[in-house]
């Protein structure tokens, strides 16, 4: 960003110089890309929703507990005290969004459920948001479901479901099949959901 700045002001004063500021930052700009790809790969390297925020203070008030050490042997302590904190925060981290954590996808065309499920299962529920839905294809949820770890079981109650479920299929193994009210309601109350799915249908 500082690169982007010096290159806009000094582009008034010479093109030659914009654009090698320009070309900096982009070439800094891929590199960050690339290394994030990297790290994504590692576990428990990225974080993600409102927790964030905690972790954020958490990295900063080490920072500053660890900087103001007076020698370098109470420096090597506190560094020790805040990467054991971060171990024990990154460990409840962990084990929290084990837990089943309901994430829903409103899409134009249907809403998608996610429900992880104990053993590195996760039942995928797919409901139309009208009867008789023209089966478009949605390639951000194929490869949602694709990169989901674990296996797959997948409900659906509308073409539109049906048209996911035969994509995947082809390059994961997963379990589906047609979901009727019954089953829908039923799951509303397992999982104790204070707002129903939006505009479940009936399969014929």
């Amino acid at each position: 960003m500082i690169f982007a700045l010096i290159a806009v002001g000094l582009s008034f004063m010479s093109n030659w110089l914009g654009l090698a500021y320009a070309a900096s930052t982009d070439f800094l700009i891929d590199i960050s890309v690339w290394l994030n790809k990297l790290l994504l790969k590692i576990p428990m390297s990225s974080l993600e929703g409102n927790i964030t925020i905690l972790f954020s203070i958490l990295i900063s008030l080490g920072l500053l507990y660890i900087l103001f050490s007076n020698s370098r042997r109470q420096l090597l302590f506190r560094f020790g005290i805040s990467a054991f904190a971060c171990f024990i925060a990154l460990t409840i981290y962990k084990g929290a969004i084990n837990k089943s954590e309901i994430k829903i996808y409103p899409g134009e065309n249907y809403v998608a459920a996610f429900v992880p499920l104990n053993g590195h299962k996760t039942f995928v529920l797919i409901s139309d948001r009208r009867p008789a839905q023209y089966p478009s294809r949605d390639y951000s949820m194929e490869r949602l479901l694709l990169e989901n770890k674990g296996s797959l079981i997948l409900a659906y109650t509308g073409n539109v479901g049906i048209n996911l479920a035969d994509k995947v299929k082809t390059k994961k193994k997963i379990i589906h099949f047609p979901a009727s009210i019954e089953l829908q309601t039923k799951i509303e109350k397992v999982l104790e959901m204070k707002n129903h799915l939006p505009q479940f249908i009936k399969l014929d």
